[in-house]
């Protein structure tokens, strides 16, 4: 594929996709977000955020999430933060465009999470260091990689390797013993993921919503999925009610699921935590790929 990507991530192509981009085209957005380019990166926020009031539909038709370049989260997380959604929010006609841009990146953090997963058993990106999102007290991470472009793809693609962007993963599980303490694990991540607390009752899964912008001109997506193992056996919710429900605002709930009452009787399982974070030149920023290296973002 190398071959392939010498050509297709060459500076000359990368400025011809960017110049289609105002067609409209889906199949150009959808070429455009599979390339880690940190030009074609700004010019896809510019282009998401003139259409943001539309929605996806807009601007993001027609993309595969599943072929996405990483670097799409902070892209996506670049455009104004929706909050989750209270029990009054539906009577808010410009909300449900929106949401569609939340509904958007959750499918490109789940596809990037399955990526992660599988790269996870590869020994060559093991990281033994502190993960970047803070685990909870007691927690021992099961599955830790970090992924660092360019790094040697420099010397086989040239001015064709990616820009540089960092991908953290890693893995840990939890058995709560009480709805107090499952509760409290939220808390945390909600905190250290410096974001939104989302549900999707479907799945039950907590989506930790995160993102932040660095000193040194990078912004970092965090994202924390907490998710359960097989089917609970107790009425009550991760976390309890201090987070969106499906319906009905914060508090709703179904029984052996998230979002279930506060102040259940009994925890809801096990559960699998994984953290992702990627960090990527600020696609906001005018770009200047040589002006970042991957010294900074150590």
């Amino acid at each position: 594929m190398m071959p392939i990507a010498t050509v297709l991530w060459s500076n000359s192509t990368t400025q011809k996709i960017i110049e289609s981009l105002p067609s409209g085209d889906p199949g150009i957005t959808a070429l455009a977000a599979s390339i880690p380019s940190a030009s074609i990166r700004h010019a896809l926020f510019e282009k998401f955020k003139s259409s943001y009031t539309d929605g996806v539909d807009g601007s993001f038709s027609g993309v595969n999430i599943a072929v996405l370049e990483p670097g799409m989260l902070p892209v996506l997380k670049g455009l104004p933060r929706l909050r989750p959604a209270k029990s009054n929010a539906a009577q808010d006609p410009t909300r449900a465009p929106k949401e569609t841009w939340v509904n958007a990146t959750k499918q490109v953090v789940l596809a990037l999470r399955e990526r992660l997963r599988k790269a996870a058993g590869n020994a060559e990106l093991a990281y033994s260091g502190a993960p970047k999102i803070r685990l909870h007290r007691g927690a021992v991470p099961e599955q830790s990689i970090v992924i660092d472009q360019p790094n040697d793809l420099v010397k086989t693609l040239g001015a064709s390797a990616p820009s540089v962007t960092k991908i953290y993963y890693t893995r840990t599980s939890v058995t709560p013993t009480s709805s107090g303490q499952q509760e409290a694990l939220a808390s945390h991540y909600e905190k250290n993921a410096k974001g939104f607390r989302r549900i999707d009752l479907a799945s039950k899964m907590l989506w930790f919503d995160g993102v932040s912008r660095n000193t040194d001109g990078t912004r970092q997506s965090m994202d924390v999925i907490i998710q359960q193992d097989g089917p609970s056996q107790a009425n009550t919710g991760f976390g309890g009610g201090n987070y969106e429900g499906e319906s009905g605002g914060y508090g709703a709930g179904v029984p052996g699921g998230f979002g279930g009452p506060p102040g259940g009787q009994t925890a809801g399982g096990a559960f699998t935590i994984e953290t992702i974070v990627v960090i990527v030149r600020d696609p906001q920023d005018p770009l200047a790929d040589q002006s970042l290296t991957s010294a900074s973002l150590k």
